[in-house]
This record gives structure tokens, sequence and C-alpha cells, in this order.
């Protein structure tokens, strides 16, 4: 028992728990001038900056009165890129996106005729034809700007919508059960 008791204080004092990777789904729940996305996002448990290798799964719907008549497009939408490592964070909670960077981060709908994109400070035609900020568009021949709201600095742009303990709280529970384990074992 002993053993376990000096296993449960090296976790602790590396404040952290080795867990097998999960996949970590975040919802979004976007307001775009008169549009909005919703739908989730799910990775591959990475905490930090995220390649694009990082997201594993989407399913997303649009909406904008400007687009398709009205409707919502709902689909697994295709997924765009990333224009550096820093563009996309993840936290345990929420997933961040930089807007001072340079870069785009999107999704579009299988026909390429509709997208949600989120672009840095790229200026000018980067294939989300706004920037920097959000937009929800739809494509002709040359690609328009249904919906926008301009950002600077990171946005929280979808979040699990619950909390997640410290991985030391989890640590000191786990050292607090097995003291306590070994006081039971004692005493009988």
């Amino acid at each position: 028992m002993k053993k376990c008791l000096v296993a449960a204080l090296a976790v602790v004092a590396m404040g952290t728990i080795p867990f097998a990777n999960a996949a970590t789904v975040y919802n979004v729940n976007r307001t775009i001038g008169a549009g909005s996305v919703t739908g989730f996002i799910e990775t591959d448990d990475t905490i930090g900056a995220l390649s694009f290798s990082n997201i594993t799964d989407w399913n997303l719907s649009i909406f904008s009165p400007a687009i398709n008549g009205g409707v919502a497009t709902s689909s697994n939408f295709g997924a765009g890129t990333f224009g550096n490592a820093s563009l996309v964070t993840a936290t345990a909670t929420d997933l961040f996106f930089d807007f001072d960077a340079s870069g785009i981060f999107g999704f579009w709908s299988d026909s390429s005729s509709d997208w949600w994109c989120l672009a840095g400070g790229l200026g000018g035609d980067n294939g989300c034809f706004v920037s920097p900020g959000e937009s929800i568009g739809y494509s002709d021949t040359t690609g328009k700007q249904a919906e926008f709201v301009g950002y600077t600095g990171s946005v929280s742009f979808a979040s699990t919508g619950t909390s997640v303990p410290e991985p030391g709280t989890v640590a000191l529970l786990s050292l607090g059960l097995a003291a306590l384990g070994l006081r039971r074992r004692k005493s009988a």
C-alpha cells in the first residue's frame, strides 16, 4: 500500500494524471450578423495549438437569410486550412481563434457553395473574402459574403459547455482516497 501512496504523491508532484487520449466535443453556437452556425467540432483531446490533423469530426449547419432562400444548409461540411499553428488553440473547455494572426480556418458545404470562415489579419481576398473576422458566405462564380462580424485578438468560437477539473484536483482526490483505504486497512 505504501507503494500506491508513493505513486499517488508522484502524480501530485507532476501535476497530471495520465489518461488515454479521448475525443473532446466542442459545441458551436455562433451568431454572425443575421445568420448563425450551430453544430459541433470534435478534436483528439489535444490541449494547446492545434493542427488540422487534431480535428477528428464535425457537423455544422449554417443559416443566413441571404443564402438558400433563408433555409439552413446542414451537412458534414468540408474543412478548411490553418495559416499557421497558432491560429486555433484548445483548452479543456474552449476552442479559440487568433484573429490577429495570419491565416484562415473554415468549413464549407459539400457543394462548396456555402461556408463559415474565421479569418485573421490577412486583409483583402484570402479565400474567405473578409479579414479579420468571422463570416458566412456563398459562392456563385466569385464568392460572396452574406454575414460578417469583425474581431481582433483571441476569441472563443466553440465550447464544451462543462468545466473540467484541474489535473492536480483529481490527483489530490486520488491521494485522499488512497489514504482512506490505507487507514481502513490498518484499522481492520
